[in-house]
């Protein structure tokens, strides 16, 4: 949607007269260093910029007339005169021959020849520059030239379509952004973030990019407003629109996007309104507002600055669009044939840089041949080689060496501990079975006795109603307690993982439990192997669709029922299905039982979907991922 393009850093040299005063030392090379804290101040005044320069005339120190030549580049950067760059770099080039502020000085050509290919939108050349410049900036850790060379690989990444690339430099400038200290800074570089996060957007649709949008977008609003950056509050307005019309609020989208123009109408400087045209067209489209917006296509081919090659490349693709969708098929078929024409030429262009700087190297390595071969060199350069190789291969094969003494040590321990592992398996295994056998006698037998106890009580007959009811209470509390047993038990049970047993363990109880009734009972398998379920879920399991199947008895007034079992690919899915009454809505969210059966799917990191309609039935499904590769029982 964004191919609104206006270079927001003015000349680093600029800032610094603005916060030095360019007296009669300004220029030397110990103030170097300083220029760029200043770069990217939100002002875009180009008679301001002029000033400056006419500044620098007047001083006769070299590093003046370079700095002068390093404004009037900035200048024309922003006019997109790409002859009048050209020749800029060329004097530039000679005043680093007299080896003033060398070092400084051939940074800002690399900076500003990085901005001349790029105006000339030719990508390798521009790439080579630009890692200079990087290179530079990490080697001398100075943040803020690290950070433009990394937004122009930003850039260079998002014309290419390299989404990963891009996305990685975006994360890697972000860590200096959030260090910076200086408002101005701060504003032109979280409303920068904030376009790089809506680009992740549009390519992701993940919300969290959006979300991050506003968070960067806003606080770059809140501090352009107070410090009345107009420049700045042209493209924070149009960063709001984007995100407005993300989240369709079309409305909003163009009250944000007539800001943006207002402002853009207050910048004394150069600025480029097809952009903001554009996003205003499209506004207009996604509400059906045809008319309105062609007018604003139209604006925006009109108001396109056609120097910039390739962002005006972009801005035809989109008009194509916007033609063709509101009928206009003439106009869409003239815009994409002259897009198709300029992509093919950027193209070719890039093509012959290739080549181009294919052939230079050719020639350069074809030169320094001939000067080895003069110096009688190759000789001692062959043996060197030979040397090197042999170095290189004795050392392959010493660390090789080491490496393989090392592996053969990591498989004996890796032996050793899946022996322990296999042990501590076989433990574990015989301890549950003894849990669940002592548990089981000891329970059992004191739950039998209970129960016989109060079965010989109700037969006497000299006890009285009141006490024969507890005493049948007390029966009937040790039954329900023997069955919770027998499910606790089960889930001790070693092979309770298996879903073999699982799937035995549940159709025995639904067979028995349904046979007292005239609900008929059916039971689906859809197992290949006999997979060894994680440790909890067969006890959560058989809690959750025995309360399944107990709920179904009480009220689901059903003939018959399904319980069916499915495993692939690592899930397995159980569902429980009535043809009974069904239950509402909201029943389904006040039942407790219901709920939890919730929670115990979600304590083994399960789902559990409860579907249901009035006299439909209802069908209770669980879904749960086991580990990656299950062993088999």
């Amino acid at each position: 949607m964004y191919n609104y393009e206006i270079e927001i850093k003015i000349s680093i040299i600029f800032f610094f007269a603005l916060n030095i005063g360019f007296a009669q030392k300004d220029c030397s090379c110990e103030n170097f260093d300083k220029a760029f804290e200043y770069a990217l101040y939100p002002y875009n005044d180009s008679l301001f910029l002029t000033t400056k320069n006419d500044s620098l005339r007047l001083n006769d120190e070299l590093n003046c007339e370079l700095l002068n030549l390093h404004v009037d580049f900035e200048r024309f950067f922003r006019e997109r005169d790409t002859v009048k760059m050209r020749s800029v770099l060329s004097n530039f080039k000679n005043g680093i021959l007299k080896k003033k502020c060398a070092s400084w000085i051939e940074l800002l050509l690399n900076y500003n020849k990085a901005k001349y290919y790029r105006a000339r939108s030719q990508f390798d050349s521009l790439g080579f520059y630009t890692y200079k410049v990087l290179s530079y900036g990490e080697n001398q850790k100075n943040s803020l030239i690290t950070l433009e060379a990394l937004k122009q690989l930003v850039w260079l990444y998002t014309r290419l379509n390299e989404d990963e690339k891009r996305w990685q430099s975006v994360k890697r400038a972000e860590l200096i952004v959030n260090e910076l200290k200086q408002v101005p800074l701060i504003v032109s570089n979280f409303r920068w973030l904030a376009y790089q996060y809506e680009n992740q957007f549009t390519i992701t649709e993940n919300r969290d990019f959006l979300d991050s949008t506003k968070v960067f977008i806003n606080k770059a609003k809140s501090l352009a407003s107070k410090a009345n950056y107009t420049i700045e509050l042209v493209r924070i307005y149009r960063a709001l629109e984007a995100v407005s019309y993300h989240e369709d609020n079309l409305e909003e989208a163009l009250v944000n996007i007539d800001s943006a123009i207002y402002y853009a109408k207050k910048v004394k400087g150069r600025i480029n309104f097809s952009g903001l045209y554009l996003s205003k067209a499209w506004d207009h489209f996604d509400l059906k507002q045809y008319k309105s917006a062609k007018m604003f296509t139209d604006s925006m081919l009109h108001y396109d600055d056609k120097k910039d090659v390739v962002g005006y490349m972009m801005t035809l693709s989109q008009a194509a669009e916007l033609y063709e969708g509101v009928g206009n098929t003439k106009k869409a078929l003239s815009t994409i044939k002259e897009y198709g024409k300029i992509k093919d030429s950027v193209f070719s262009k890039e093509r012959i840089q290739a080549i181009n700087e294919l052939e230079n190297k050719y020639q350069l390595e074809k030169k320094e041949k001939a000067i080895l071969k003069k110096d009688n060199e190759i000789n001692f350069l062959y043996m060197l080689a030979i040397a090197l190789v042999a170095i290189m291969i004795f050392t392959f094969l010493l660390i090789k060496q080491r490496q393989l003494k090392k592996e053969k040590k990591l498989n004996q321990q890796l032996k050793l501990s899946i022996k322990k592992r296999e042990e501590l398996e076989i433990a574990i295994k015989k301890a549950r079975e003894d849990i669940a056998q002592d548990f089981h006698d000891e329970m059992g037998n004191k739950l039998a006795r209970i129960n016989l106890l109060s079965s010989l009580l109700q037969r006497d007959k000299s006890q009285s109603e009141k006490s024969k009811l507890k005493i049948l209470q007390i029966t009937e509390d040790a039954k329900e307690l023997y069955i919770g047993t027998r499910d606790f038990i089960f889930s001790l049970k070693s092979n309770s993982d298996c879903l073999d047993e699982l799937i035995v363990y549940l159709s025995d109880f639904g067979e028995d439990y349904f046979s007292k009734s005239d609900i008929r009972f059916i039971l689906k398998r859809d197992i290949e192997n006999n997979i060894k379920l994680p440790f909890y879920w067969s006890k959560q399991l058989v809690f959750i669709f025995k309360e399944a199947m107990t709920n179904t008895m009480k009220y689901a007034q059903s003939s018959e029922v399904c319980l069916s079992f499915k495993y692939r690919e690592q899930e397995l899915i159980i569902s429980f299905k009535d043809n009974g009454v069904g239950l509402s809505r909201e029943k389904l969210k006040s039942t407790n039982g219901l709920l939890n059966m919730s929670k115990r799917a979600k304590k083994i990191h399960g789902s559990l979907i409860i579907k249901s309609e009035k006299y439909e039935g209802t069908t209770i499904t669980f879904r749960g991922k086991t580990t990656s590769i299950s062993s088999v029982c």
